[in-house]
Order: structure tokens, then C-alpha cells, then sequence
């Protein structure tokens, strides 16, 4: 069997998806985070996010938007320290005979870039694969689809 020359590891996936209303195409919903366990805690989340983010400010959206358990407190803090704010609560998923609601966040992207002539809901996301950790990547080991 030939040695493979490199080594990808798939660290976590993060998708954007922009609203399909023309009067609401500036505004893209976070969608599929996902960190390994192993990796939390190691910078992949903001490796990810600092990269949509980028993406999305390129691209005219000027609002993120997400949806995150009430009960992943380490997820919400995350967010806060990225810029979002709690905009509400909604009735989230069952769990055990209990609901557990989902806090809605958002964040305003500053220095927004004007997109034109988009046409429907566009859908991107970026994945960390590497032979190194994600704080040794930089901008290098993430990949838009």
C-alpha cells in the first residue's frame, strides 16, 4: 500500500445560509457548527467563524443569525465573546418529556461589501482539514465549499 504523503483531519464544519428575500438577503443564518469534541476549547470555533464571517461580510450580508440549545451555556458565552446578542427565545427541541428552548442570537458584521444580483437562498460553509491543530493553521487550512 502506498504511504499517503499527508494526513487530512476533519477538525469541524460551519455553514452560512443567506436569506432568499430580497429584503432580507443582507441577513445569512449559521448553520451545521460542529467542533470534534477533542478540538473544542483549541480555537477551531473562532478559526471557523473569523472565516464565515469574512465570507459573509464579503458577500453583502451585513447580519448573522443563529439558533443555539438554551442549555449549551459554553456555546452561548462563545458567541457573546464573538460579538452576538440574545434577540429571544423560541420553543426548541423535546429532550426527555421537557423542552428546551433555543436562544436566537445575532451579530451586525461591519464593513459591509454590497452584493448584487444574487439569486435565492446560497449556501456555503467551511471545513478545517489538516495534519496540524487548528491554532496552527491560519487562513491556510480553511476551505470554503
Amino acid at each position: 500500500m502506498p504511504a499517503v504523503p499527508w494526513l487530512q483531519i476533519l477538525f469541524g464544519i460551519m455553514g452560512l445560509s443567506r436569506q432568499r428575500a430580497s429584503k432580507m438577503a443582507h441577513r445569512a443564518m449559521l448553520i451545521i457548527v460542529f467542533v470534534c469534541r477533542g478540538e473544542r476549547g483549541g480555537g477551531c470555533a473562532k478559526s471557523q467563524l473569523d472565516a464565515t464571517v469574512d465570507y459573509a461580510r464579503g458577500n453583502g450580508i451585513r447580519q448573522l443569525e443563529l439558533a443555539v440549545s438554551g442549555e449549551s451555556m459554553a456555546a452561548i458565552r462563545f458567541y457573546e465573546r464573538e460579538g452576538f446578542h440574545e434577540a429571544g427565545r423560541t420553543g426548541g427541541i423535546m429532550h426527555d418529556s421537557r423542552e428546551i428552548d433555543d436562544v436566537m442570537m445575532v451579530r451586525r458584521i461591519e464593513d459591509y461589501k454590497t452584493s448584487r444580483g444574487h439569486r435565492g437562498t446560497q449556501i456555503a460553509g467551511t471545513v478545517i482539514r489538516s495534519g496540524k491543530r487548528p491554532d496552527e493553521l491560519g487562513s491556510s487550512g480553511l476551505q470554503w465549499l
